[in-house]
């Protein structure tokens, strides 16, 4: 690659690995993660559906409360929460999860400035 752009002796003793860079869109926050990345492609090669997640109401004997405390309330006062079933985690798939975590605080959360999650 640098050697066709800048020649031959500039290129000496690089890698010949084709790196790709990939824009992501500003409302596309699950192409941030390696899973949401391979889906999204998957689906635009017509190898996959894509899938529709439902909001669902859960039993009375499933439903939880949040508790904000007071000192909190100060700091962030607007709480959302959500809460996800049927997730399996194996060690891999928690890393990718924190990691992705981690993308958004940098990204849509500025730093934790206006958001944590």
């Amino acid at each position: 690659m640098k050697s066709k752009a800048e020649g031959e002796e500039r290129a000496e003793g690089l890698s010949e690995d084709v790196i790709y860079k990939i824009e992501i869109p500003a409302n596309r926050y699950d192409l941030l993660c390696i899973e949401g990345l391979a889906s999204a492609l998957r689906i635009f090669l017509g190898k996959d559906k894509r899938t529709d997640f439902k909001i669902t109401t859960p039993s009375d004997d499933k439903i939880l409360k949040m508790t904000v405390k007071k000192e909190t309330n100060q700091i962030r006062p607007f709480v959302v929460c959500a809460v996800l079933r049927d997730i399996k985690f194996d060690q891999a798939r928690y890393e990718s999860f924190i990691d992705l975590q981690d993308k958004l605080h940098t990204n849509i959360c500025r730093q934790r400035t206006l958001v944590a999650i």
